[in-house]
């Protein structure tokens, strides 16, 4: 058998502590969500954050929960992944 990947843990997440390493198992029941589905998620990802570890369907959540998970009010996450592909999408979107 092989070793069990462990990846660490970048944010404010009350179950988690920052800096510490966890398994995707771990990870996954944090979430609230299945293993694979965390797995796809964080593949080719080399530490976690709280975005990643939003419930399914969080557009579905009265704002009164969330605000109670994450602290937050409002919960608006990017379809971007990464800085270049929001500075991409700037740039695509202006008119010629």
């Amino acid at each position: 058998m092989g070793n069990i990947k462990k990846l660490p843990f970048k944010g404010k997440h009350p179950d988690l502590v920052n800096g510490q390493s966890y398994t995707y198992e771990q990870f996954a029941k944090v979430a609230g969500v299945g293993y694979k589905c965390l797995y796809s998620r964080l593949y080719g990802k080399s530490y976690v954050t709280d975005k990643d570890l939003r419930p399914l369907k969080t557009h579905n959540i009265p704002k009164k929960w969330r605000a109670e998970w994450s602290g937050e009010t409002d919960i608006v996450y990017s379809r971007f992944e990464t800085a270049i592909e929001e500075t991409s999408q700037k740039w695509l979107s202006r008119r010629i």
